[in-house]
């Protein structure tokens, strides 16, 4: 008797199924996949590639080696939760010397922008016009770190001459922060 002759039918068609599978399966493995067909570069190609990929390298260090004593000139090197009482006690300070009433400072989400921590604000406040334009100038004084981000200016109302005013500031560390602020945290006067 014969091998095949002795398996049952149900045998034989598993056998016959495997032998397909396998048949199929060979060539398919031995030949090259179309993701794996790139060819390698000539070698003077490959090694200009390379002197323009370590150019490139050297020129971004140099530029970082600049900017860094500028970021460290701008920005604070003391973590998110310790610079925002201070940045709030700077507003209201600012907020007095312009005869200006806060009505509400408001912190933003924290964000990690690189190496350095965003810290922003939100101040809400009514006054005149003179008063809002020397807050500004008060808060963006070069030997300080704040940095008005955005604003908006909105007739409050057109018999007193007063404008609403919201103003985004933004202080930067160079700390990692080390929880994020929730959008719902607000500081009211």
């Amino acid at each position: 008797m014969s091998f095949w002759s002795e398996r049952t039918k149900s045998e034989r068609n598993m056998i016959t199924v495997a032998g397909i599978a396998v048949i199929v399966a060979i060539p398919l493995m031995l030949s090259p996949t179309s993701g794996s067909s790139k060819k390698l570069l000539p070698a003077a190609e490959a090694r200009q590639q390379y002197r323009n990929i370590v150019s490139e390298k050297q020129n971004l260090e140099k530029q970082t080696d600049e900017i860094t004593p500028k970021i460290k000139v701008l920005a604070s090197d003391a973590m998110p939760d310790v610079i925002m009482p201070g940045m709030v006690k700077a507003i209201q300070l600012c907020a007095k010397n312009a005869g200006i009433h806060v009505r509400e400072i408001k912190p933003l989400r924290v964000k990690q922008i690189g190496t350095v921590t965003r810290i922003p604000l939100n101040v809400r406040f009514v006054s005149e016009f003179k008063q809002t334009t020397k807050f500004l100038y008060d808060i963006e004084d070069p030997a300080g770190k704040l940095v008005v981000e955005k604003y908006s200016v909105s007739a409050s109302d057109a018999k007193s001459g007063l404008v609403d005013v919201e103003v985004q500031l933004t202080m930067f560390t160079t700390a990692k922060a080390a929880a994020t602020t929730k959008d719902d945290n607000t500081i009211v006067q």
